[in-house]
Order: C-alpha cells, then structure tokens, then sequence
C-alpha cells in the first residue's frame, strides 16, 4: 500500500497502475484508468500519511479502510488486495472526499 500511495501521490500513475491485477485492468481500459489516477493526484495533492482503520482478511485477499491525508484533503480509501504465490497486487481501490465513519468489529479481521 505505501508502494502505490507514494506512486500515485508524486503523481507517477503508470507506476502504480503496475502493482494492480487482471481484475483491476478489466475494469476499464489503461488509457482510462491512468486518467482516473492522474485526476485522483490533481484533485487531492501529494499522499502524505494514512491510517488504517479496518482490516479484513481472507485466503487470498486483503482489504483495507484507510483515512488518508494528503496535501489537499482529507480521505477514505478502500483497498483490495489479492494475494498469489506470496505476492500482492491490487484489485480495487475507491477513494472519496472526507473521513468517513468506520464500523469496528465486523468479522475477518487480520490478526
């Protein structure tokens, strides 16, 4: 995750549309998602520190609600990651303006 946060927060999308997987490219084409990164970067600035506030894990994926800060604003991230042969490539990611409230306690947390 500081992998891409730091990527997409200097604004290098190509670099971190390179840690995705198949099912994150099958979304929508390069041209479209590097486009949504490169928005994501001029709407909220440089990535400066985020905080977990809820993990689930599964047998081959990871998902993570994190509050954000970047230069610009304050955000909620979810990721989801999918884990293969010891290897972690991202399969979402959604981002939104603000804190969001985060419900504690919900099953499958990582221990």
């Amino acid at each position: 995750m500081s992998l891409f946060h730091a990527r997409l927060g200097d604004g290098r999308a190509e670099e971190a549309y390179a840690v995705t997987d198949a099912g994150f490219r099958a979304a929508a084409s390069p041209a479209d998602q590097l486009a949504e990164m490169k928005t994501i970067h001029d709407r909220f600035g440089s990535f400066v520190a985020c905080d977990v506030r809820a993990a689930a894990c599964f047998v081959d994926q990871v998902r993570l609600v994190t509050h954000t800060q970047y230069s610009k604003a304050k955000t909620t991230e979810l990721f989801m990651w999918t884990v293969r042969e010891g290897s972690a490539k991202l399969s979402k990611f959604s981002i939104s303006p603000g804190l969001a409230e985060v419900r504690q306690g919900v099953g499958n947390e990582c221990r």
